[in-house]
């Protein structure tokens, strides 16, 4: 498997350690570069808009003052609902850009739930 692979390659062992601390630390390593992997992989994305779903993402992480994906997937639907709501204040006031901004970043979030929870066995 190579997420455990990865994992012990740094000094994890998943299987023996399951404290929350190592999982965090797994977490963080493992979704470094496995959500744009998934998207272009999985979902047949190409790499530049697997590179707009993951800059996506993390902009609601920053709007919403999430130290990291772990805090994010704990908030995945508040994060969702965050990005409708978002959208419909810009649709409101008629500012198209804002609007299209919240629609691609609610698209992006929509995709890494999806993500973690086809991924969430391998890690945890």
């Amino acid at each position: 498997n190579e997420t455990i692979d990865v994992l012990n390659s740094i000094g994890i062992s998943p299987i023996v350690t399951t404290t929350s601390k190592v999982m965090v630390a797994a977490k963080k390593v493992f979704e470094k570069d496995e959500f744009k992997n998934y998207l272009i992989d999985e979902c047949g994305l190409s790499q530049g808009t697997a590179s707009s779903y993951k800059s996506n993402r993390d902009k609601i992480m920053v709007d919403m003052g999430f130290s990291d994906v772990l805090e994010l997937e704990n908030h995945i639907e508040d994060a969702i609902d965050f990005c409708t709501i978002e959208k419909k204040k810009a649709h409101d006031i008629a500012d198209a850009k804002k609007e299209k901004h919240y629609n691609d970043c609610r698209s992006a979030i929509k995709k890494y739930k999806d993500f973690i929870e086809q991924t969430k066995e391998v890690v945890y």
